[in-house]
């Protein structure tokens, strides 16, 4: 079996179908695809929808358990999986017509550890909001940090499965926000040939239901909390591993400092409270974090780290917003 397409499943009866068909259509002319479905506890009508689709498709295989989150249910899917790579798709995603050809071809033909690509951000009608392209190329992991391609989405690669299951790569079931980072860090620190492509054929369902657009403030601050978390987690991977692979630690800190980004920026815009904001820019001064370095940032994130790094600053900088709104 050559790749292994995995669907986690929970409470999408309004995007499953299209998801599953997008795959199943595509992939029934080969004998080296297979489709690993698992719905974590729905409670809507998406398993009975996934049960028609089953019967309909014969090459689905489909698995049920209680509800455990995306994580858990991501990892159940790497253990029913047979192929030499995974792919992981978002139950409320799809698939264009002929791209998973081109991921065919190009794990067929160029074995590669990873293979990277874009993706287009789509309304739940289909029209494109945004679009993130690549290059057609080979990179090694250098390459990937100098060109900046932060690719933090599992959904967007797919990964040689050997990678995952000797270095023992898994969902930390301990966080629930920042998981791909997590996964993907971990994956392409043990990747040598990556290849990129230019074909862009995932869409990204702008879901306002989704788990990633929650902002309660239980949610908001999970997702800060859970942030500094992977980055500590990945602090000590580095460190454990640097003996074994000395200069990655130093490569790879363009990523994390650019993740981090993406935590003061959301700290900035939504309503977090004051004094958590300044608790954790304490954890991240605390973990050597903070002042956070922008050398390979762009011009817009230099900016804005301007005020960011200054905490005092920041703070002032929030209360602000919370008052003009």
């Amino acid at each position: 079996m050559l790749l292994s397409i995995i669907i986690p499943v929970y409470n999408t009866e309004s995007f499953i179908e299209r998801c599953i068909r997008s795959v199943v259509n595509q992939i029934k002319q080969y004998n080296d695809i297979e489709l690993v479905v698992i719905d974590d506890g729905s409670t809507d009508s998406s398993y009975t929808i996934l049960e028609n689709l089953k019967a309909e498709y014969k090459n689905i295989k489909l698995f049920r358990h209680k509800n455990h989150g995306v994580g858990y249910t991501r990892n159940v899917g790497l253990e029913k999986s047979e192929g030499e790579y995974i792919w992981f798709i978002d139950s409320d995603d799809y698939i264009d017509q002929g791209f998973i050809q081109k991921i065919h071809e190009t794990l067929k033909n160029q074995a590669p550890d990873m293979v990277l690509f874009g993706y287009k951000r789509v309304t739940p009608e289909g029209d494109q909001v945004s679009i993130l392209k690549y290059e057609d190329n080979e990179l090694t992991l250098s390459d990937i940090i100098n060109k900046s391609i932060y690719s933090n989405s599992v959904c967007c690669k797919a990964i040689k499965t050997d990678i995952i299951k000797s270095n023992k790569i898994r969902f930390d079931l301990g966080v629930i926000t920042a998981e791909d980072f997590d996964f993907s860090f971990r994956s392409l620190y043990f990747s040598e040939k990556i290849i990129t492509i230019s074909d862009v054929g995932y869409n990204y369902v702008v879901n306002d239901n989704s788990v990633s657009n929650k902002r309660s403030k239980d949610h908001l601050e999970k997702l800060a909390i859970d942030t500094v978390k992977v980055t500590e987690n990945i602090d000590f991977f580095l460190n454990l591993n640097e003996t074994d692979f000395p200069g990655k630690k130093e490569a790879f800190k363009p990523w994390i400092d650019n993740f981090l980004y993406g935590l003061m920026f959301s700290l900035f815009r939504f309503k977090y409270n004051i004094r958590f904001i300044g608790e954790i820019v304490g954890l991240l001064k605390r973990n050597k974090h903070y002042p956070i370095s922008t050398d390979k940032m762009n011009k817009k994130k230099r900016l804005f780290m301007k005020v960011a790094n200054r905490k005092h600053l920041f703070l002032l900088a929030c209360r602000v917003k919370r008052i003009v709104g």
